[in-house]
């Protein structure tokens, strides 16, 4: 089966190849709506790539309000506007945009950074949660989205 899959993707290259940047273009840009769509249910979900379930949020200490932080993370980094997508004629590339990276980019790689946004407060090890990266069904989705710029759909 994975030899299949990898034949079926060689196919589609060369097919892919024969397309118009134009269409290409096109294609990229469909390619890029459909993961960032996917990406944002991902993130809503609370699950990585792989679909096992983020790393809960550490308990901390109560904030002014008294009441400490709950919900889902990353609520507003699922947004449209924060996930950045770039395309030209032969690639596509999502990442985050501005201020939402600066927060994203621990998470993604699992690094140590500062807590606070100015670089002051304690330092934390974030454990790794992958709000970027491809499913299978992310996989499907392209495929799905190149066989119909091939047949003309």
């Amino acid at each position: 089966m994975a030899e299949d899959l990898r034949e079926l993707e060689r196919w589609l290259a060369q097919m892919v190849q024969n397309l118009t940047p134009g269409e290409r273009m096109r294609a990229l840009r469909r390619m890029g709506g459909a993961l960032g769509t996917s990406t944002g249910r991902r993130i809503a979900a609370q699950q990585n790539p792989d679909g096992s379930a983020f790393v809960p949020r550490k308990k901390g200490k109560p904030r002014r309000t008294g009441q400490p932080k709950s919900g889902p993370m990353f609520r507003r980094l699922r947004m449209a506007r924060f996930l950045r997508k770039q395309v030209d004629q032969d690639r596509l590339s999502i990442s985050f945009a501005g201020g939402a990276e600066r927060i994203a980019r621990p998470h993604q790689l699992g690094l140590r950074g500062k807590v606070n946004a100015d670089g002051t407060g304690p330092e934390y090890t974030y454990p790794r949660r992958q709000v970027l990266g491809m499913t299978d069904a992310d996989m499907d989705a392209i495929r799905t989205i190149a066989l119909d710029m091939v047949r003309g759909k």
